[in-house]
């Protein structure tokens, strides 16, 4: 069983499909190393300002030091930090951006993870950047709702931020790709089926007439 979102929680299809900024990428989560935000910073500082590329970081401090070094790298001027924000509010941000950048490591504890966040992003519309698993193929890759960061460094993030950025028709896609994904396939609704599919069936067994 995996933890998908509820239908009832995500966000209005009107909200999904709005117009969005052409290059305005987003981080939601703690803000501590592992989670590798310094990687979309870095990639900021490789684009030129002329290309309009923002960040928004949205979470919690956790690791002051990380935070102050993030603050002090070149490019965070370009960057708008929002801080802790309620789980309700999540949504927006989400909605407001070309894309959510999601550059966590994939080794020990993180390999392959399946963090909250992805599904919550895809369900608001948002196509989301991924450093690549294997596992990942088949919510990202196949169904075209985002990209998988081979690359994981700042330029080849770059190069795909500037892809992104200059590609709106294929942004607007991917998001209405990864929006029908939460709702047809990887939705609580769907996943309780697995639990409550063998008790309806041992139910029906144990009412047929002998």
């Amino acid at each position: 069983m995996s933890n998908f979102p509820s239908r009832e929680q995500l966000p209005p299809r009107s909200l999904a499909e709005a117009s969005r900024p052409a290059a305005n990428f987003v981080f939601v989560g703690r803000i501590v190393p592992e989670q590798r935000v310094h990687l979309a910073i870095k990639a900021l500082a490789l684009l030129p300002e002329s290309l309009g590329v923002q960040l928004t970081i949205v979470g919690p401090a956790v690791d002051e030091a990380y935070h102050s070094c993030l603050r002090s790298l070149p490019a965070s001027e370009r960057v708008r930090f929002v801080g802790r924000v309620a789980p309700a509010d999540v949504a927006g941000y989400y909605a407001q951006a070309t894309a959510a950048i999601i550059p966590i490591e994939v080794h020990g504890n993180l390999e392959d993870a399946r963090p909250n966040k992805l599904f919550e992003c895809l369900g608001c519309g948002t196509p989301v950047i991924l450093t690549y698993q294997k596992v990942w193929e088949q919510f990202i890759e196949t169904p075209q709702t985002g990209w998988l960061l081979r690359d994981a460094t700042p330029k080849g993030l770059a190069q795909l931020m500037r892809t992104i950025a200059q590609s709106p028709e294929e942004v607007r896609g991917r998001g209405a790709n990864a929006r029908e994904l939460i709702e047809r396939t990887f939705s609580w609704e769907h996943e309780a089926t697995k639990l409550t599919d063998p008790y309806d069936r041992l139910t029906a067994r144990s009412t047929a007439p002998n």
